[in-house]
């Protein structure tokens, strides 16, 4: 088996200058009425009973004294052979099982086992040079630790704490509230290499992140244009302020909290492309059991019967509707114009309907283009 680091720096100091003899001192006898073995290896220490519960002890945070009292709440029989060591640390203990071996041969020592000769003794040493190869082979662990450790940060998928942090901060993915390690360090590199600056992937990233459905409209293409827009269509003259290019709209369907939503888009729009404030739809109608149902909008009627001879009723109709001509007395037609009002703020207004304000009501108000001819 591998020697640990300080059986491996006591080989180096040179016999005949050094003794390497840990003038070990026998200072706990350790034993249970199902049998144990016990190790202690690299600070701490492993004892294992009736070959299958195993209770460790982290030797650092422990004098000898403190060590044989948790030897004893575990169940195990401790003799305290000389209470002279009680006040040093549990670190002084030699590393190993068993009896104190002679000079490190390259072989793991065997674990201590109740039932060999001396098995149950454990000595703690009292040589200096073992307490100062001690401390060094400590120091020399934690480096390399480190060094483990550091290799790992370089890597996001095994980075930790406060190192991935750090690669959230380069690629621009800070964590957020209540985010533990695995989550960010799936997050990174998806919002690293997300598709962006078209409003689809805009879209997927703010259900992706949030998931919330939100739509973005461009409005460029509501611009009014002669070859191809109807008259009487929904298309609008350019205003460079809420019509036009480089423009972009988040739009959802009912009120929705747009403070983790607005960022995305922000992050993910393009270079020189404005967003404008967020549109919100209120689609459905009165939800709530009332005698009459509330509808808001602005409502524009015209209906005419009319008989047609050759003459478009440009007072009338509109003029791509104009499509039947000569049939007098056959062709009658009635059209209806009904257009809404869209509210663009986040809340409702502050007004009443049947001593029952809007933020009370369990209400929403939609818009309705309906068209009708005979």
């Amino acid at each position: 088996m591998t020697a640990t680091t300080l059986q491996r720096l006591l080989k180096y100091p040179h016999a005949a200058v050094f003794d390497k003899d840990p003038q070990a001192a026998l200072v706990l006898r350790v034993r249970h009425a199902s049998g144990c073995v016990w190790k202690i290896d690299s600070g701490t220490m492993t004892v294992t009973v009736g070959g299958s519960t195993v209770h460790l002890y982290d030797l650092k945070a422990l004098t000898i004294s403190s060590l044989r009292s948790a030897l004893i709440a575990d169940g195990l029989e401790v003799i305290n052979v000389t209470g002279r060591y009680d006040s040093l640390s549990a670190m002084a203990l030699v590393e190993g099982g068993g009896s104190a071996s002679d000079e490190f041969d390259g072989v793991y020592p065997i674990p201590g086992d109740q039932y060999v000769s001396n098995g149950d003794h454990v000595y703690a040493y009292t040589s200096l040079l073992w307490a100062l190869m001690s401390t060094y082979s400590r120091e020399v662990d934690a480096a390399a630790y480190q060094v483990r450790q550091a290799l790992l940060q370089m890597v996001i998928a095994t980075a930790e704490g406060e190192w991935l942090d750090l690669w959230g901060a380069l690629y621009g993915v800070p964590r957020l509230d209540g985010e533990t390690d695995p989550q960010l360090r799936l997050r990174i590199p998806v919002e690293a290499f997300r598709l962006r600056v078209n409003p689809r992937a805009i879209e997927v990233a703010i259900k992706d992140l949030t998931g919330k459905t939100v739509t973005i409209l461009e409005p460029w293409k509501d611009i009014f244009t002669l070859d191809e827009s109807l008259l009487s269509g929904p298309d609008k003259m350019q205003d460079h302020d809420l019509v036009g290019p480089f423009l972009i709209q988040p739009q959802s369907v009912g009120s929705i909290d747009w403070s983790d939503v607005l960022p995305i888009v922000e992050r993910n729009r393009p270079a020189g492309v404005l967003m404008l404030d967020p549109q919100v739809l209120y689609r459905s109608g009165a939800s709530r059991d009332w005698a009459i149902t509330v509808g808001t909008a602005i409502v524009r009627r015209h209906a005419a019967a009319v008989q047609l001879e050759d003459l478009a009723l440009l007072d009338y109709a509109d003029i791509e509707e104009t499509s039947a001509l000569n049939y007098p007395m056959i062709y009658r037609r009635s059209v209806r114009h009904l257009s809404g009002i869209r509210y663009f703020s986040r809340t409702w207004p502050a007004r009443k309907w049947e001593a029952i304000a809007w933020s009370d009501a369990n209400a929403s108000v939609g818009t309705a283009h309906t068209r009708t001819t005979a």
